[in-house]
């Protein structure tokens, strides 16, 4: 397991963009995370698609923050 900083700040963030597209979300996402982490270029489709699988079931949960949920 990979701990990525600043997840849930990026996030929330990236939730505030509603009328931003799906394409549009995901360099939101992967560049919010690239500022706080370091992700290898070969890496950047995996990160991507991973952030965006998080992004998801956040906003389908109606919340933007994990860190108290049960694991």
């Amino acid at each position: 397991m990979v701990g990525i900083a600043q997840l849930d700040a990026v996030i929330e963030s990236a939730l505030s963009f509603t009328d931003a597209s799906e394409e549009e979300l995901k360099v939101i996402l992967l560049s919010g995370i690239e500022k706080h982490n370091y992700v290898p270029a070969e890496m950047e489709d995996e990160y991507t698609e991973a952030i965006w699988q998080e992004f998801q079931k956040r906003k389908s949960k109606g919340s933007s923050c994990s860190c108290h949920s049960e694991r």
